[in-house]
């Protein structure tokens, strides 16, 4: 911790080191940092980085125990209204900001190297740090309030960095669809919270979390209704932001902006904030079941359908777009059986192999001008050994390939599943387990595809990453002057094969893909009573590790939980289930797509309309596109046109009466003066008049 701060003051400032790097690249990135502007951001998130794991080995220590809070300022002072500036630290949170700020870090400083002499390589670095500033508060927060605040900033932020390249279309519209999207589940989130003060009378969450009143039968049986709505509210914010069906649609599209975003959005940040918002309201959820079961059973059909949708995409970054969506999906069954640890160990696991994905995908994109898609290459291994192996060691573990990250904390989900007192918790096991299958074909289909294979590289390999940022004409005076990053230059072909580029890049990789190979076992070893280490970390929060208890509310009586389910089936029995349909997916995808790719060919031909249909995914969008878009663009033509000619039409008829009676009256100002005397003349005798007959 920082040198004369107390421990919680140190904290508080992990958010302000990212915040205070945005302002200084703001400020001077154009005309002084230049080139050099990621120094303030890599070193802003690096110390967050470094307070965040001496926070973590402070709680592992036992320096720090329980729930610590720390008010800052009064935000919002209104009678007895009140809503603080402050921060809610226990173990989820310092695990949470361990991960974020590490793996942001690391992409930051690939970053340098992967956007080095973009036009606006100033302006993604100051966005990159907001964006870890919103994610921190968003974590840190003690109250609903100012969670919000980081919640709605992400948004924000995801929304510049999405349409960074903001002058081609695609991307415009991504950034748009992203943040309209979004909106949906803010609004119900903000419902939520307000309805939360209405019911609590607080929106602080210790108050809530440790409320009597969770604990008290008449308030809660007053409540009962209520509680499901805020529940199904929260449910839904999370659902939009964490990319659950029906939600899910604008992840994929933002793959447009550029792929360290990516790697920042899928990874560490945004995405993983819906997982959080519902661990983090576990107490809440824990009244209301059934819509905690909902949040399974939407969590494994999300996980499914994205699955399947990337068994037939050929964009490398869209592949693991969907793979982000149906990872996600896992981690919402786990919360949807009771067992919040663990989401919260996939979100971990997931945070390292994912970002490993994206990071060396960017360095094949780097590499080849641009090209991903996975039909126009083979054998890079030969030119790009140290991203084919990283990228090897990432699809291992999100295939759930054993003694990989991702099998351990995939593995935890659906024994969790399987063994979860609820009825379907079963089902969603074996759906779960069918989607570990079809993950570990598509992963390798891009690994085998790509890497494997004779040497086929694209035409545009060789040459440097085109930016796909086409400077507006006022731009060049300033790339001529100097105030654009020097080497943004020509994107032309140089004559040298495709590499792995430089150490700012490929480090990065070399320290991700250790952990997407070693941190899985940290829910394997470490652990008291031979547990894992994560899962005894996460003890004190509460999680409904395991099956859900009955909610206690006065000793002797308590609300039942749904428990009708008796089925238990061994851990290491599912484990060797999941492990042989891992390697099933891979030998599949190994002949179709190294030993006989022609056999792809030719099943793809037999299979057209389920191909097309894949490929269309689902044709969500179109289906969205025609029963909601379509209409509400025909509605607004209809209200503009009766706009245009009833609305304005009244308006100009009322305006017209008095504009007419002023044209007649213009001819009587003459501008002589015994004219206007005669008319005042005769309006008093007018008014005399008048006057008279009333009165007699």
């Amino acid at each position: 911790m920082l040198p004369g701060l107390s421990i919680m003051q140190s904290v508080a400032l992990i958010p302000l080191f990212p915040l205070l790097a945005a302002l200084i690249i703001t400020l001077s990135g154009a005309r002084v940092l230049k080139s050099r502007s990621w120094m303030p951001a890599v070193i802003g998130v690096a110390i967050s980085a470094v307070l965040a794991l001496s926070l973590l080995v402070m709680f592992q220590r036992g320096q720090i125990v329980g729930v610590q809070y720390l008010t800052i300022y009064h935000w919002i002072s209104s009678g007895g209204f009140s809503i603080p500036i402050g921060i809610y630290v226990d173990p989820l949170t310092s695990l949470f900001l361990a991960f974020v700020t590490f793996v942001s870090t690391l992409i930051f400083i690939y970053s340098c190297g992967y956007m080095q002499g973009d036009y606006g390589y100033f302006r993604f670095f100051a966005y990159m740090s907001l964006f870890v500033f919103f994610m921190c508060t968003l974590v840190l927060a003690d109250n609903f309030v100012l969670l919000y605040l980081g919640w709605e900033g992400v948004g924000l932020a995801s929304y510049l960095l999405v349409g960074y390249y903001y002058t081609r279309p695609a991307a415009r519209e991504a950034a748009k669809k992203a943040f309209i999207v979004n909106r949906i589940g803010d609004t119900c989130l903000a419902i939520a919270i307000f309805i939360i003060y209405l019911v609590f009378h607080t929106e602080t969450f210790s108050r809530i979390f440790q409320s009597n009143d969770l604990k008290n039968v008449g308030f809660l049986a007053a409540h009962h209704g209520t509680l499901i709505w805020i529940a199904l509210l929260l449910m839904f914010g999370a659902f939009a932001k964490s990319a659950q069906f029906p939600l899910h649609v604008w992840l994929p599209d933002a793959m447009e902006g550029p792929t360290p975003v990516s790697a920042l959005i899928h990874a560490a940040t945004m995405v993983t904030a819906g997982v959080y918002l519902i661990a983090r309201c576990m107490p809440l959820f824990t009244l209301a079941m059934p819509v905690l079961h909902l949040v399974g059973v939407v969590g494994c059909f999300t996980a499914f359908m994205a699955a399947t949708i990337a068994m037939c995409q050929y964009d490398m970054k869209r592949i693991w777009a969907y793979s982000t969506v149906s990872q996600l999906g896992y981690m919402f069954m786990a919360l949807g059986v009771a067992s919040g640890t663990a989401a919260v160990f996939h979100v971990f696991t997931h945070a390292f192999f994912k970002a490993l994905l994206f990071l060396s995908t960017g360095s094949v994109m780097h590499a080849m001008g641009g090209e991903l898609d996975i039909r126009k290459m083979s054998g890079i291994r030969k030119v790009m050994p140290i991203t084919a192996g990283c990228l090897l060691i990432g699809a291992l573990a999100l295939a759930g390939f054993p003694g990989f990250a991702g099998f351990f904390s995939k593995d935890e989900i659906l024994s969790a599943a399987m063994n979860a007192t609820w009825t379907w918790g079963p089902l969603l096991s074996v759906v779960g387990l069918l989607t570990a299958l079809i993950t570990a074909y598509y992963t390798f289909r891009v690994f085998f595809r790509v890497f494997m294979g004779d040497l086929v590289l694209p035409a545009t390999a060789g040459m440097h990453e085109p930016s796909a940022f086409v400077l507006p004409e006022s731009a060049h005076h300033e790339v001529s002057s100097g105030h654009a990053s020097p080497g943004h230059a020509d994107h032309q072909a140089d004559g040298h094969k495709p590499t792995d580029g430089s150490a700012a890049m490929w480090m990065p990789l070399i320290i991700l893909a250790c952990g997407a190979a070693l941190v899985g076992y940290l829910g394997v070893f470490g652990g008291t009573n031979g547990g894992g280490w994560i899962q005894s970390f996460l003890s004190p929060v509460h999680l409904l590790n395991g099956a859900a208890p009955p909610v206690v509310i006065t000793p002797g009586t308590h609300i039942p939980v749904q428990a009708v389910s008796t089925l238990r089936v061994a851990p290491a029995i599912l484990m060797g289930v999941s492990s042989a349909l891992v390697l099933l997916g891979v030998l599949v995808a190994a002949y179709f797509h190294w030993v006989n790719r022609r056999a792809a060919d030719a099943v793809g031909a037999a299979l057209v309309p389920v191909v097309k249909f894949l490929e269309n995914k689902w044709y969500i969008d179109e289906l969205y596109n025609y029963g909601i878009v379509q209409p509400l663009w025909l509605l607004g033509q209809a209200l503009s046109i009766f706009d245009r000619f009833v609305v304005d039409g009244v308006v100009f008829v009322i305006g017209f009466f008095p504009q007419f009676t002023g044209y007649i009256l213009k001819s009587t100002q003459s501008g002589r003066l015994r004219y206007y005397g005669i008319g005042m003349i005769a309006g008093v005798v007018v008014v005399i008049l008048g006057v008279l007959y009333l009165l007699r």
